[in-house]
């Protein structure tokens, strides 16, 4: 049973953070998706009906972007913490509407923030580190993460997955799944070293997506201004 619901975790934490290709959407200064989010915090924190607001245009963004079926994920993601404020808020407001107003509050800021990490490209990380300084080890540092994160959540949900059909115990999977880490920490690390020194990162803007989070920030100011 845990060894299951950590392989559910695991599949559907991959989905929602890592997977997709690269688009506009990946190429869209990740300032703005920062900003975009504390304008949907401090929406949703002065009036709880603006949460449709931030979910519609959150559901057009990754329609948009040929990314509903990550938007998917993204909502499963969201919804653990919300209803973990939900249970836990309980005993203090003894109130269902205002536990489910806090957790709808959680809810859509925590779909805004796995955002950013979905759509993050971490090559604007190392082109923006190039320009502050030469050192090759710190540019590839961002790519380097970006490939052995998804490779560990892939691995650890093998291995459970090779346990349970042996009939092993749960923590076997957690360990071999650490072994490989390891394994994957010395294969970069020597690739790595004969590559770094010709590591340049290449990174653009794209036009059209800074056109569409600009209508977004826009969209988000005007409520914010005339919140009526």
């Amino acid at each position: 049973m845990i060894s299951k619901v950590l392989r559910a975790l695991t599949r559907v934490f991959f989905n929602a953070m890592f997977s997709g290709s690269d688009s506009w959407a990946k190429h869209v200064p990740m300032a703005m998706y920062i900003l975009e989010t504390y304008l949907v915090f401090k929406l949703v924190k002065s009036n709880v009906l603006y949460v449709i607001l931030a979910l519609l245009t959150l559901l057009a963004l990754y329609v948009y972007g040929s990314s509903f079926h990550s938007f998917l994920y993204v909502i499963l993601v969201s919804a653990i913490p919300a209803v973990w404020y939900f249970v836990t808020s309980l005993p203090f407001t003894r109130s269902l509407e205002q536990s489910f107003i806090a957790s709808m509050k959680a809810f859509t800021l925590g779909a805004w923030t796995i955002t950013i990490i979905h759509f993050a490209n971490p090559m604007e990380f190392s082109y923006f580190i190039k320009e502050i300084t030469k050192r090759k080890s710190l540019q590839v540092f961002f790519p380097m993460i970006w490939r052995i994160i998804p490779h560990m959540m892939s691995d650890l949900e093998g291995s459970l997955l090779a346990n349970d059909l042996k009939g092993e115990k749960s923590w076997k999977g957690l360990a071999v799944a650490m072994l490989a880490t390891k394994e994957y920490e010395i294969l970069y690390s020597e690739g790595l070293i004969s590559k770094i020194t010709c590591f340049t990162p290449k990174y653009w803007y794209e036009l059209r997506g800074m056109a569409v989070h600009l209508c977004i920030i826009f969209l988000l100011v005007i409520f914010l201004i005339f919140p009526k």
